[in-house]
């Protein structure tokens, strides 16, 4: 079973577990995830970019001026709050 719960401003997931172990005694656990993802905003100006086929750069760029954080700088927050490592942040966003 899959729950989520707020930590600080992170998504959490938090699986629960139970089975048997190597004896065959009953054991339960937890195992807990961040997830790292990215919602974008789609402002006018980005769906003008958009319609005219701009490339992603040009969408970067103006998301930046509109204030969205990239991936890689809500991951760092996320190192920050001790949620995830920064090596987990580094191989799931481009350098």
């Amino acid at each position: 079973m899959a729950t989520t719960a707020q930590q600080g401003k992170v998504n959490e997931f938090i699986f629960e577990w139970e089975g048997r172990d190597r004896n065959g005694r009953q054991v339960r656990g937890e195992s807990r995830a961040a997830g790292e993802n990215q919602v974008m905003p789609i402002s006018d100006e980005i769906q003008q970019i958009i319609l005219r086929d701009g490339n992603a750069v040009e969408i970067a760029r103006q998301s930046e001026l509109e204030g969205v954080k990239s991936l890689r700088q809500s991951g760092l927050e996320k190192v920050k709050l001790g949620v995830t490592s920064l090596e987990e942040v580094l191989s799931c966003t481009n350098v």
